[in-house]
């Protein structure tokens, strides 16, 4: 593996960067999509603070990000992006500063080390996976579940990025 990735759109550059900053902070929603699974968290955009950017999704449920991009605007859409391996099952009691959201399950896939969770929340899909340690739950297809993440690990662009 190199010590400089750079990821290309259209001809021109989108990110060069080290492999594993271009995973854990893409600066663009392409480069988001390209390099590994993200889930993609449509909403309106409330307000952003100290780096982090609150969404209202279309259920209504506030939830937050790290900022990616320059053009976030309260009251204009935006787009938050969270990793599978990110999103935790949350019962009732959340971590602080956490955001959470509800999702139904539509089906679980065994992987081996984790298990892979297809969800549904506002229509949009989510995915999570989930280590095989003994601490997630076995899921049916219809439950309900609630995913939570640390805000850290989001990142939010805004809709001219998209």
């Amino acid at each position: 593996m190199s010590d400089q990735v750079a990821v290309m759109r259209d001809g021109r550059f989108d990110q060069v960067a080290p492999p594993e900053e271009l995973y854990r902070e893409p600066a663009t929603p392409f480069v988001a999509g390209f390099v590994g699974d993200n889930n993609r968290l449509s909403g309106e955009l409330v307000s952003v603070r100290d780096n982090l950017a609150e969404l209202r999704l279309d259920d209504g449920v506030l939830v937050q990000g790290r900022v990616a991009s320059d053009n976030l605007q309260a009251g204009h859409r935006a787009e938050l992006y969270i990793r599978p391996e990110s999103l935790v099952l949350s019962g009732d009691a959340l971590s602080p500063g956490f955001s959470s959201m509800q999702a139904k399950v539509r089906t679980t896939l065994f992987d081996g080390a984790n298990s892979r969770v297809e969800a549904e929340t506002c229509g949009q899909p989510v995915y999570a996976r989930l280590p095989q340690d003994g601490s997630a739950p076995r899921l049916s297809v219809d439950s309900s579940i609630r995913l939570a993440w640390n805000p850290s690990l989001a990142r939010v662009f805004g809709a001219e990025s998209l």
